[in-house]
């Protein structure tokens, strides 16, 4: 997924070897606000206002402790309000694959990863619905890094890639740089992220073509087609792990910077849920005596596993 439309997935992944892991997440973000192609924070013009939900549903699977293949598709929701019009869209805006590979080396562990985003919906310059996305195909390349920091189960998390945008769109640098503390039930997080413009837009020198559309379909709002955006945000995440298999989470971003982009904020809430797809072999009968029973339970009350899955 493009970083421009989604905040999801900001943290990598834990690699369940063997299991599929089923995901929703829904974001609805907000602005009454810009930053210009100097970084200036501009207003929408009267009591003008922006809104998009953003509904990502995802289906992973793990092959190995190394190996990954990701797939899903976006349901997107907008909303603009201005002092001429209302309007509203919903739709199917697009379908994204992913394929993640680990390697682990004695400091820091390496998931480089390959992302194909196919949209389903394209801008029409003379329409007139609002924009619920980007309306371009996308193809990135990049990796995380993982460095677990001594021993207060803290964990330093970056990514760094290149995303190309087909429809003569700029290419795009997403970047992040995190920390996470992974507990027994509670896991919080807190990263900063953005992305960059790395190469030029083709309307570089008649921004006004894209503002002229913005201003009639989305109140002025600079959220999506938009002429070499730049951002920087703040992000908060904290999960619940209900259970071995089955985590809640939700959490908050906030823009810090930017160009050419919308200035805005953002809330979200997630659902995951892990199984293994293999049927179980029948069970044995258990020879244990009583002594050892007691024993091996305790050790499982005592010792949680996922506090050092992926380490």
């Amino acid at each position: 997924m493009s970083p421009i439309e989604s905040a999801f997935a900001a943290m990598p992944p834990y690699f369940k070897p063997g299991q599929f892991q089923l995901t929703e997440h829904s974001e609805y973000f907000w602005t009454t606000s810009n930053y210009d192609e100097f970084g200036e924070i501009r207003n929408l013009t009267g009591n003008n206002s922006y809104s998009n939900l953003t509904n990502q549903l995802d289906g992973t699977y793990f092959i190995s402790d190394a190996l990954a293949l990701r797939t899903g598709a976006n349901i997107s929701y907008a909303k603009s309000t201005s002092t001429i019009e209302d309007r509203s869209n919903s739709e199917l805006s697009s379908l994204h694959g992913q394929v993640m590979y680990k390697f682990v080396t004695p400091l820091i562990s390496f998931i480089p990863d390959l992302d194909i985003t196919l949209s389903l919906t394209e801008i029409d310059p003379q329409g007139d619905n609002v924009l619920t996305g980007e309306g371009v195909n996308t193809f990135k390349v990049g990796s995380w890094a993982l460095a677990q920091l001594g021993l207060l189960r803290l964990r330093g998390y970056g990514y760094i890639g290149y995303e190309y945008r087909d429809g003569g769109r700029s290419a795009l640098i997403p970047w992040t740089a995190g920390l996470s503390w992974r507990g027994r039930r509670l896991r919080p997080s807190f990263e900063i992220s953005g992305y960059n413009s790395a190469s030029d837009d083709e309307y570089i020198s008649s921004r006004f073509n894209r503002e002229l559309v913005t201003s009639t379909v989305n109140a002025g709002s600079l959220r999506y087609y938009s002429v070499n955006p730049n951002l920087i945000q703040a992000r908060a995440e904290l999960t619940y792990q209900a259970t071995h298999n089955f985590s809640i989470s939700a959490g908050a971003s906030s823009s810090l910077k930017g160009e050419s982009t919308a200035k805005g904020e953002s809330v979200f809430f997630a659902l995951a849920y892990s199984f293994s797809p293999h049927t179980s072999k029948p069970s044995q009968p258990d020879t244990r005596s009583e002594r050892q029973k007691k024993f091996e339970f305790k050790l499982e009350e005592d010792y949680d596993e996922t506090l050092f899955e992926d380490e």
